[in-house]
């Protein structure tokens, strides 16, 4: 070759001359050069091969001369070609090791520095559109490893270079004119999708041909860095424009990358830190914004298209994903947010789970967006969501003791499951009371779903709160009602979820809604509370529904006036204290009174002293079960006396007294004898399994319990004497528990009267007498604390008068 033979001399001499002699060789030869054959990169590759034993002061002199004369735009990526080339070339057998070293230290190589080098001493606008031809002449076919290192060299050093100082700040400042920042942000949007067409046809081939794993673990890292670089550039114009292309493409995983490229630019917040800083900048983002909102439309109708055409199902589904993270972050129309939820609401009953639980969440998040703009579309919507959810809860409840499901059914069931829920509660949150046409659906539903994942649990109860918090009263009370029946058949924790339910409604019903519907509320309940009685087959923990209904019933009285709860109390005694309809011996319905002072404990534990005045009509009913009167006959008569006193006190108005002390003094007398009579009775056995027994201990720490404070809440000795009395006589009873209550009793009284109780002294002693000589220990032992406790009070010692 003549330029080869006369001046290659030339080429390695560091003087004046000879770098003249090369520029005007150059300037002379190239253009020859290019008339007769128009091989730039065969010229290159000349120059590239006797750059190493060029001084390295002269080989950026004598390269910026070349790519003068060639044209910078046209040559300097096709420099960075070759120069990749002869690096990989050069390196050899190294970077198909396993060894990642290898890779490392490829920054540390002539040809690397040296192409760094060469871009310093063009601005950005000029190298940067150098990177396309740069990925071009790579390629992928013909795919080998030589190829592969040559892409990773490449990728690693346009990741280097995307952190160059003069392209962060032109990006950033902006001052430069409206088309070079179209220009730059073309080229990004270019580099974008060079990289993305290059990363999955190289991954592809890569595993096929089962490259090193090192190398395609770096390709794939410096790939993900090198696309997020680009992204924090791009300005959502752009970004959109090169999606839109990438989507258009035929290839599978080219389309499914760039719908999760698009995710992770909206998700990351990308959208929020395009902000200007300059007036300039401004200008141009405001020109910028104009353009966005055809690109994004394009690319929103590529990605509905997809959604309802695609065949390759992670295709459709990051399709899916794609239009819920833009619906959710980015400001979309409402015309496109309405063809999206169109078309993404009628896949919900695709066969794949993962398809149909994406399309739920999607159907959500777009409903959320767009509130009542949704309207339109809520008859074609919700019968969508209703059949699927009807299809996925009966699964789900029919698989859930199923052994035979492997844990991959079981969680896309539940994952499936937790999507409907949320759905849902989109729908109620953003609509509210224009779902009232599929409330009683609705309600079904929740209700009648049964899970054991917490998830599940929590998020179906979340809906329910949201259900009762935005649907009015008026509209949702109803179906409630409605379903009571149904919810009794399909068991205790279908009931128990209705009445949490009305307890949460309850409690955000203003007065005027409490005023309306408590009565009606508070029948459904009485109703609710005779499931003891009825005992229907399909409840098996009675107790659980009882549970629920009381506390209904208990937050709805914390809402009723004195006006409004007294005649429903009323109401709710008369019906425990009902004879049996189908009962010929007129005895009285035990099961209605466990529920009703199951109610009256919680009343008590809720209103506290407000509810003192009520208790004197649970006087006589407290003696009959307390001693289980068998007159039946004297029972019937006081229970009607009870009732005309009742409706008679109804409608008189008059507010409740509080009570004196001398009629509390009488009505604890008439308690005394049922009260100490419990200290010699036998726990009954068993029977029922729906009802809930106590301990023994529990019994009788209640018992002494309710004797101490009854002598102390009446404060005077007109008690004290005939119960300490009482008390006394059970402890010379044959059986252990009588005698060791009766102490225990007595010292509760010690222990709290203290000095008041000296006076009763001359009675107790003579029994404490017989109790220090008792063969049980236990008996023995209360007998002589008790007998310390009074010689420390009364200071003297009483042993003399035993």
């Amino acid at each position: 070759m003549p330029l080869r033979r006369a001046e290659f001399s030339y080429l390695l001499k560091d003087d004046t001359h000879s770098q003249s002699v090369i520029e005007n060789v150059i300037s002379t030869l190239v253009p020859a050069w290019l008339s007769t054959s128009n091989d730039v990169e065969k010229l290159l590759q000349i120059f590239i091969e006797v750059l190493p034993q060029v001084s390295e002061g002269r080989r950026i002199t004598l390269v910026t001369c070349l790519l003068r004369a060639l044209g910078e735009s046209k040559s300097l990526g096709l420099l960075l070609v070759l120069l990749v080339r002869s690096l990989v070339k050069r390196m050899g057998r190294n970077l198909s090791t396993e060894d990642v070293s290898s890779l490392l230290f490829v920054e540390a190589e002539w040809e690397y520095i040296f192409a760094d080098q060469i871009c310093l001493q063009y601005s950005c606008t000029v190298w940067l559109p150098s990177f396309l031809n740069l990925l071009s002449n790579i390629g992928t076919d013909n795919f080998s490893l030589q190829k592969a290192s040559e892409l990773q060299v490449a990728m690693r050093f346009i990741l280097h270079k995307m952190g160059d100082t003069e392209l962060m700040f032109k990006v950033e400042a902006g001052h430069d004119s409206d088309n070079v920042q179209d220009l730059m942000q073309g080229m990004f949007s270019a580099v974008m999708e060079h990289v993305i067409l290059h990363s999955q046809t190289s991954d592809l081939r890569m595993k096929k041909l089962r490259f090193p794993t090192t190398l395609r673990k770096e390709l794939r890292r410096s790939t993900q860095l090198l696309l997020h670089s680009l992204m924090k550039y791009m300005v959502p114009s752009a970004f959109f424009m090169g999606i839109t292309k990438l989507v258009r493409h035929v290839e599978g995983n080219l389309r499914k990358k760039a719908l999760e490229l698009l995710c992770e630019y909206v998700k990351g917040d990308v959208l929020a830190s395009k902000k200007p800083k300059t007036r300039k900048q401004t200008k141009h983002l405001i020109a910028s914004d104009l353009e966005t909102d055809g690109y994004f439309n394009d690319m929103s109708r590529e990605i509905i298209q997809l959604v309802d055409t695609a065949s390759d199902c992670s295709v459709k589904l990051a399709a899916i994903s794609a239009v819920e993270a833009l619906s959710d972050k980015y400001p979309c129309d409402s015309s496109i947010l309405l063809s999206c939820l169109s078309s993404v609401s009628k896949q919900i009953g695709s066969e794949s789970m993962a398809i149909s639980a994406g399309c739920l969440r999607s159907t959500g998040t777009l409903i959320s967006k767009l509130g009542v703009d949704a309207l339109p579309l809520l008859p074609s919507v919700m019968p969508q969501v209703l059949e699927r959810a009807r299809d996925v809860t009966s699964t789900h409840n029919n698989a859930t003791g199923d052994k035979n499901l492997t844990q991959s059914e079981i969680s896309y069931g539940t994952s499936l499951l937790l999507s409907v829920l949320t759905t849902l509660e989109a729908l109620v949150v953003s609509v509210g009371g224009f779902l009232n046409p599929y409330l009683q659906d609705i309600i079904e539903l929740l209700v009648f779903m049964s899970a054991p994942d917490h998830k599940i649990k929590q998020q179906a109860s979340t809906v329910r709160e949201v259900l009762c918090e935005k649907i009015s009263v008026r509209l949702i009370l109803s179906p409630l009602m409605k379903i009571y029946p149904a919810a009794v058949n399909h068991g205790e924790l279908s009931v128990s979820i209705t009445f949490k339910m009305i307890a949460s409604l309850i409690s955000k019903m203003d007065r005027t809604s409490v005023g309306t519907y408590h009565a009606k509320i508070f029948e459904q309940c009485l109703v609710a509370l005779d499931l003891r009685r009825r005992h229907p087959v399909s409840l098996k923990d009675v107790n659980t529904v009882e549970e629920s209904v009381i506390n209904a019933m208990v937050v709805l009285t914390m809402k009723l006036t004195e006006g409004l709860f007294k005649p429903a109390f009323c109401k709710t005694l008369e019906w425990a204290d009902s004879e049996l309809e189908e009962g010929s011996t007129g005895r009285k319905n035990i099961d209605r009174n466990i529920a009703f002072y199951k109610l009256v404990n919680k009343l008590a534990e809720t209103h506290r002293s407000l509810f003192v005045p009520y208790f004197k009509y649970l006087t006589e009913s407290c003696i009959h079960h307390l001693t289980d009167a068998e007159e039946q006959s004297s029972v019937s008569a006081t229970q009607k006396r009870k009732k005309t006193k009742l409706r008679n006190s109804n409608q008189s108005g008059g507010d409740l007294k509080q009570l004196s002390s001398g009629q509390w003094h009488l009505r604890a007398l008439a308690l005394l004898k049922p009260l100490v009579s419990q200290l010699v009775v036998d726990l009954p056995a068993l029977c029922d399994q729906n009802l809930v027994m106590p301990t023994v201990e529990e019994v009788d720490d209640l018992l002494v319990s309710c004797l101490g404070q009854m002598a102390l809440t009446a404060g005077t000795d007109l008690l004290w004497k005939p119960l300490n009395h009482e008390v006394l006589m059970q402890t010379r009873s044959e059986k252990l528990r009588p005698r060791v209550l009766g102490l225990r009793v007595v010292k509760y009284l010690l222990d709290h009267l203290k000095e008041e109780y000296l006076v009763f002294l001359p009675e107790t002693i003579p029994f404490l007498g017989e109790l220090l000589e008792d063969a049980d220990l236990e008996v023995k032992s209360l007998a002589q604390d008790i007998l310390r406790e009074m010689e420390k009070l009364s200071g003297e010692n009483l042993r003399q008068y035993l």
